[in-house]
C-alpha cells in the first residue's frame, strides 16, 4: 500500500467537505489518506508516517519552521489555501508571500492564475516548488454528482415570505463608502 498522505483541516465547517472530497479521490487511486485537525500538526508524523502533509497555509512562524523540519525528515509539504478569492492586490500579496525564507513548500495548489502569479511575484520558485492551478474543491459541491449530497428541503421556499440572502464574506464591504475612483 502507498505511503500515507495527511490533509490538515483548519475549520471543519468550511474546509472538511473539500478535504473529504480530495481524500475520496486520492483513496480511489489507492492512496492512504488521513484527515486530521490542524491542531494535530505536530503529532501526525509519529501517528501516520506520511509521505506528504497538506497545509492550508504556511503564514505562521511555527508552521513555516515546521515545514523546514519536515523537509529534513523527507516528508513533502503541500499547500492548498482554504481562502483565495482575494480580489484586493494587497491582500493577495499578503496571502501568497513567503512568510519566512526557511519555509519549505514542495507543491502549492492555487485556486486560480491570479494566485499563481502572485506566488511567483512573491519569491516562490518553480524550480523548488511545483505550482499547480487546480481550483477550489469546495466548488465541486455545486455540480453533479456531488451536489446531490445536500438535498434541499422541500418546504424551503414555501409561502409568501420574502427571501433574503445574507453574505458572510465582507472583504470588499469597505468599498461601498469609498469614492468610485478610489474603489476602482
Amino acid at each position: 500500500m502507498s505511503e500515507p498522505i495527511v490533509l490538515l483541516c483548519d475549520n471543519k465547517r468550511r474546509d472538511l467537505p473539500g478535504l473529504a472530497l480530495i481524500a475520496h479521490h486520492l483513496e480511489a487511486q489507492g492512496k492512504r489518506v488521513f484527515v486530521e485537525p490542524i491542531e494535530a500538526w505536530r503529532s501526525v508524523v509519529a501517528a501516520h508516517r506520511p509521505a506528504v502533509i497538506l497545509f492550508n497555509h504556511l503564514l505562521a512562524t511555527h508552521l513555516a519552521d515546521y515545514s523546514e523540519r519536515l523537509a529534513s525528515m523527507g516528508v513533502k509539504v503541500a499547500v492548498l489555501p482554504n481562502e483565495s478569492l482575494l480580489y484586493n492586490p494587497d491582500v493577495m500579496r499578503f496571502n501568497s508571500r513567503r512568510y519566512k525564507e526557511n519555509a519549505n513548500v514542495d507543491m502549492y495548489f492555487c485556486w486560480n492564475d491570479h494566485q499563481r502569479n502572485a506566488l511567483l511575484e512573491n519569491g516562490y520558485d518553480e524550480a523548488r516548488t511545483e505550482i499547480v492551478v487546480g481550483g477550489n474543491p469546495k466548488f465541486d459541491f455545486h455540480f453533479t454528482p456531488w451536489n446531490k449530497l445536500y438535498a434541499p428541503r422541500k418546504d424551503r421556499f414555501a409561502g409568501q415570505r420574502p427571501i433574503v440572502l445574507f453574505c458572510s464574506n465582507f472583504c470588499l464591504a469597505h468599498f461601498e463608502n469609498l469614492p468610485p475612483e478610489k474603489a476602482d
